[in-house]
């Protein structure tokens, strides 16, 4: 199962950590569900970082395969950016709840 947690200050989203992999197919096969939520990770990392300029802390463990992210500020470009992200995320736990859960932490 891929874990998602979300982290808010405030009420804004501000940090991110996914780990695992979603497992909706055999070992081996490409697996849908875990290409939706990398792309979408990998879409707030590039819109944070490659299209807004935010600095972004984040730490990769390919052997756990997990991914955290986190950053400061108010922006309300990021704060955009983010809280799509993570209503793309919750939307694709509420399809796919065997595979992937969402958390959210204040």
């Amino acid at each position: 199962m891929t874990t998602v947690r979300v982290w808010r200050i405030n009420g804004h989203v501000r940090g991110l950590l996914v780990s695992g992999h979603a497992e909706s197919v055999p070992s081996g096969e490409a697996d849908i569900v875990c290409a939706a939520v990398s792309v979408l990770v990998q879409a707030l990392h590039i819109g944070l970082v490659d299209v807004l300029g935010v600095p972004v802390r984040s730490e990769v463990e390919k052997k756990r395969a997990s991914i955290e992210m986190h950053w400061d500020g108010s922006d309300p470009l990021a704060d955009a950016v983010a809280e799509t992200i993570v209503a793309s995320l919750k939307e694709t736990a509420r399809s796919y709840p065997e595979n992937v859960k969402l958390t959210e932490v204040s």
